[in-house]
């Protein structure tokens, strides 16, 4: 049986660095950094069952943009998890982190 990669969504920060072939990772900047609209984009990808999984950059997020999140992931029974991880590296990252927290 052939399984399709876990389509995850990454929240704030602008990095469109690879993060391997076990999953997809698309990408959506933060309010501040691209608009209300990205959180719009995400919320229909995720009531529509494009995403499988959110991590959200707590770093570039504000409260209230990360909340919003939280609450649609919540209803929608869509696993989402908060990370700081920062810097140049920080598509590799959140790769790693997602490795290293089973998220095949």
């Amino acid at each position: 049986m052939v399984s399709r990669p876990l389509r995850v969504a990454v929240v704030g920060g602008l990095g469109h660095a690879p993060t391997g072939d076990y999953h997809q990772t698309r990408y959506y900047g933060s309010p501040r950094d691209r608009g209300r609209g990205e959180l719009v984009r995400l919320e229909q990808a995720l009531r529509a069952g494009g995403i499988d999984r959110v991590v959200i950059r707590t770093r570039w997020n504000s409260h209230s943009a990360t909340t919003r999140i939280r609450r649609v992931c919540r209803a929608l029974g869509i696993p989402c998890e908060l990370t700081s991880i920062s810097g140049a590296g920080d598509g590799a990252s959140v790769a790693a982190v997602a490795k290293a927290r089973a998220i095949t």
